[in-house]
């Protein structure tokens, strides 16, 4: 686990708190967040190996 993912964590639980911890609030958060939206499989390291 990386810093990223330490300050989107941090980001999800405070977004949680707030919002009552409501399941669709995780989603969103982690669907904008930057680690999700530009994620590239591994298909994407193989090919560039």
């Amino acid at each position: 686990m990386g810093l990223s993912d330490e300050l989107l964590i941090a980001e999800l639980l405070d977004v949680l708190g707030k919002n009552g911890h409501r399941f669709s609030e995780a989603v969103l958060t982690l669907v904008k967040s930057r680690q999700f939206l530009y994620h590239r499989g591994r298909d994407h390291v193989e090919e560039n190996r």
